[in-house]
């Protein structure tokens, strides 16, 4: 994983985006065992926003990029499996240049 910003956030970070101040939040589910990303207050205009999800224990990934045009509102990235006690991290870039700009790490990564 390359990061630009080697800033890694436990589940919760924030980032102006665009003259706004955008949220990104790793969730989980109990019912189900899902991590997911969510993006909130997210500009219009932007021309990429790529959120992926990963199960660090398991090796698993799930991508997936905002179809264009991209709206502003709140964005999902796709739901992975991923159990209580397993490390997921969430990641999302939206400057198209090398690597992630945002990494949320579950309270079980090292």
């Amino acid at each position: 994983m390359s990061v630009k910003h080697l800033t890694r956030a436990r589940r919760m970070t924030t980032r102006t985006v665009g003259g706004r101040t955008v949220v990104f939040e790793l969730r989980w589910s109990n019912r189900c065992d899902t991590n997911w990303v969510r993006v909130r207050n997210w500009p219009s205009g932007r021309t990429k926003l790529q959120i992926d999800v990963s199960d660090i224990n398991r090796e698993v990934w799930a991508n997936f990029a905002v179809p264009r045009p991209i709206g502003a509102g709140t964005h999902w990235g796709n739901m992975i499996y991923s159990p209580a006690n397993n490390c997921a991290m969430g990641a999302v870039d939206y400057n198209s240049e090398h690597g992630y700009d945002v990494v949320l790490e579950s309270s079980n990564c090292p």
